[in-house]
């Protein structure tokens, strides 16, 4: 939810999501190319951001869904 307690818009979150999609990507390449010592600190970043990632997913999703379903309410009242 946003400042005034309203569900954000689909389109709002959708560049949240894509964001946390990118942090994933860096994270997982920092993971993948981390010297022994700090692979272990990467794993557990890379899992956060992945975390972050899948709830920005489910959130746009919701959204999304949300909007749809106003959507065709709107139009089957038409």
């Amino acid at each position: 939810m946003n400042d005034h307690s309203t569900p954000m818009e689909c389109a709002d979150l959708y560049p949240l999501w894509v964001c946390a999609r990118e942090e994933t990507d860096e994270a997982l390449a920092d993971w993948a190319l981390a010297p022994a010592a700090r692979r272990r600190e990467a794993f557990a970043v890379y899992v956060a951001a992945a975390d972050r990632e899948d709830a920005a997913a489910r959130a746009w999703m919701e959204a999304c869904a949300a909007y749809d379903t106003a959507a065709a309410l709107e139009r089957a009242a038409a």
